[in-house]
């Protein structure tokens, strides 16, 4: 049978724990003038002002980097091209979304909550371009995916958050 540990060894276990962390912590953000380490002595900190002349050069020869729409003008896009029938522009931006996505701890972070904002109920226009990119191209999955969320969302918003017993019956 096995012994169990004393109250001492588990208090000297988990301070171990904690003092190892803190100095792995300590060790990895490197030296800070914060911290009350000194600089190395003849080593110069960049300034602003001088990294901002490099910064427009560079801008010059390369040009300016392209800057990712907002999330919320993507969701509207993808929205309104079903709307209009162009089924195309909107598979394109959800996968794009969905290569730019990771698993996450409880979803696939961004594209679950971006498909959610996307298919909320809202609308018979949207309704008719989601069926329409449906029978439009049936073996579509991002066209079936986008229509079973829709009515994952209905469902829950006819429902409502409650617990069974509290739901209404209709």
């Amino acid at each position: 049978m096995p012994r169990r540990m004393p109250w001492y060894g588990f208090v000297a276990v988990v301070a171990i724990g904690v003092l190892g962390t803190y100095f792995v912590y300590r060790i990895s953000a490197g030296p800070t003038v914060a911290s009350g380490v000194a600089p190395v002595p003849g080593a110069s900190v960049p300034q602003k002002r001088t990294l901002a002349p490099i910064a427009k050069a560079v801008a010059r020869l390369v040009g300016q980097p392209p800057v990712p729409p907002a999330p919320f003008a993507q969701v509207l896009a993808v929205r309104q091209a079903i709307r209009d029938g162009d089924f195309h522009k909107g598979d394109r931006v959800l996968r794009t979304v969905l290569h730019q996505s990771r698993v996450g701890p409880c979803a696939f972070a961004p594209f679950t909550r971006f498909l959610s904002a996307v298919t909320r109920p809202a609308g018979a226009r949207f309704a008719r371009g989601r069926n329409a990119w449906v029978q439009a191209d049936q073996k579509s999955a991002m066209a079936h995916l986008v229509r079973a969320s829709y009515y994952l969302h209905l469902g829950w918003w006819i429902r409502g958050r409650e617990i069974p017993l509290l739901s209404p019956t209709r």
